[in-house]
């Protein structure tokens, strides 16, 4: 689902893609969802915010914290 959320195919559906990101639960997707967060697309901006929230990974702090900012 990462490589898809990358996707320009898929741009479309790219806030879709990058919110579903946060119902994997999986640590590994912070990566892709921090390079989301600096999307041109604020709905693909927010959706990264909502994935990593989601996940709940101390880590996203960081990033979520300069986008808000």
């Amino acid at each position: 689902m990462v490589d898809l959320s990358f996707d320009d195919a898929f741009v479309d559906q790219r806030p879709m893609l990058v919110d579903a990101l946060g119902w994997t639960a999986n640590y590994d997707a912070l990566a892709a969802l921090d390079q989301h967060g600096h999307d041109t697309n604020p709905e693909v901006r927010c959706a990264a915010i909502r994935a990593a929230r989601r996940i709940g990974h101390p880590a996203a702090a960081m990033w979520i914290t300069a986008l808000l900012v």
